[in-house]
């Protein structure tokens, strides 16, 4: 067979090629500029950068050096509230993603993210229902390439330990807006405070457990009280603004050191630490709301029997009783560290002292069910504290599994191993709450 001409062999390729630049760079890249924006909801949106160009509007610290191709899209809040908008760990080249609100070509730069996990990039911001946010993705050092913008709500985070509920809030505000906006904030029908910090392990929980990622520099709790007579810089005259013990710090290397004489509040830092800021707004990119979990039900059948520790230990249902919000959670405390224990619910009071040969009186009678499912069974932790968040459609019963349903009346207790003084087993009191 005879060989073709190398020109027509060459043909189809040229005819690609010609096709896809007598195309518009909509046609890749339909979101390349500010005005082309695409919709993002809730959820995974994928894009593409490596077909984009470089769009003229400036980036913000700390995305100063990015020189990449960027695309944007246009997201609508579907409700009030704070969110997040990431491209962790779902992205092949170094994002950088900034959140903007206003007009193209004139718009206002409200966050920007380099390298908040690993090369990838991490937002916070509040949004009212309604309102209409611009995101920007783009590459750091002229990187490009594919991706996916997620976007989630940034919902509130219990702390298992302590009982406490905490949540990130994206944006630059003064440290005196942010504590406005956290004392506004309702969550489980109580008000909120900038979070405070009382033992390390508080503190690990806020810097690390907070949408699993890094928080980032964020307003405290924490600030400088002038007007105190022991007031001194650096160290002296701290206060929480909730006004419990000052007696936990974290300070980074060389801080606080009062920059410029006006560092009197408190934010966190790199590594875990603390660092004191200027309060005005670009000094830190968020803040911590804390909520103390409010108590519901009624405590009976105490005080418990005492354990091996000598103390009684009792049991709390946490957050609200209304089936149709789902936020409940049982705290036991004063129980021995690392005590293995189950959670047991009932729907009728009894007294059975010394039950099953331990110590302790059981209180929760039948239909008796018994928390056993994955994650429901754990030693209770170095303090004595042990906690349960319930799933309301979910509650065990001796047939299986039941919903909860306003107007009905559930008992819980906590039974646990203890050595009293030999080994045996002990309960903790019992709480009632009657559903609404």
């Amino acid at each position: 067979m005879p060989r073709c001409p190398p020109l027509q062999r060459l043909a189809p390729a040229l005819l690609v090629g010609t096709l896809a630049l007598a195309l518009p760079p909509a046609a890749w890249t339909q979101n390349d500029e500010c005005a082309g924006a695409l919709p993002a909801l809730l959820g995974d949106t994928p894009f593409e950068t490596a077909s984009a160009t470089v769009s003229p509007e400036p980036w913000a610290w700390p995305c100063l050096f990015t020189t990449g191709p960027d695309v944007w899209f246009e997201f609508i809040a579907p409700e009030s509230g704070s969110y997040a908008a990431e491209t962790c760990g779902a992205a092949h080249f170094d994002t950088v993603l900034a959140v903007l609100r206003g007009a193209c070509g004139a718009l206002s730069i409200n966050m920007c993210s380099d390298d908040a996990c690993g090369a990838q990039s991490l937002v916070r911001f509040s949004a009212e229902a309604g309102e209409r946010v611009l995101l920007r993705v783009g590459g750091r050092s002229g990187a490009s390439g594919p991706g996916t913008l997620t976007i989630r709500r940034n919902l509130p985070t219990l702390n298992l330990a302590n009982g406490h509920t905490y949540q990130v809030v994206g944006g630059e505000r003064s440290w005196h807006a942010a504590r406005a906006l956290a004392e506004e904030a309702m969550h489980l029908g109580r008000r909120g405070h900038l979070a405070t910090i009382e033992d390390a392990a508080e503190n690990a929980f806020i810097q690390h457990t907070l949408d699993a990622r890094l928080l980032g520099v964020a307003w405290l709790g924490g600030y400088q009280d002038r007007n105190d007579p022991t007031y001194a810089e650096p160290f002296d005259a701290w206060r929480w603004v909730t006004n419990e013990p000052w007696s936990y710090t974290n300070w980074s290397s060389g801080e606080p050191n009062n920059q410029n004489g006006i560092e009197d509040f408190l934010s966190t830092w790199q590594l875990d630490e603390w660092n004191d800021a200027q309060p005005a707004p670009g000094a830190v990119h968020s803040f911590v709301i804390e909520w103390e979990t409010a108590e519901v039900g009624v405590e009976y059948c105490m005080p418990a029997v005492l354990n091996s520790t000598g103390q009684r230990a009792r049991l709390a249902a946490l957050g609200r009783d209304e089936v149709a919000l789902g936020d409940l959670a049982l705290r036991a405390t004063d129980m021995p560290p690392g005590a293995f224990g189950s959670f047991l619910v009932g729907g009728s009071a009894i007294s059975v002292p010394a039950a099953g040969g331990g110590q302790g009186e059981l209180c929760v009678g039948g239909p008796l069910g018994r928390f056993l499912g994955p994650g429901t069974v754990r030693p209770a932790d170095p303090g004595g504290v042990a906690m349960l968040e319930l799933d309301l459609a979910r509650i065990p019963g001796p047939g299986g599994t039941f919903a909860v349903l306003p107007g009905q009346t559930w008992r819980f207790q906590r039974w646990y191993r203890d050595a009293n003084p030999q080994v045996t087993s002990n309960f903790t009191s019992a709480v009632a709450v009657t559903f609404r």
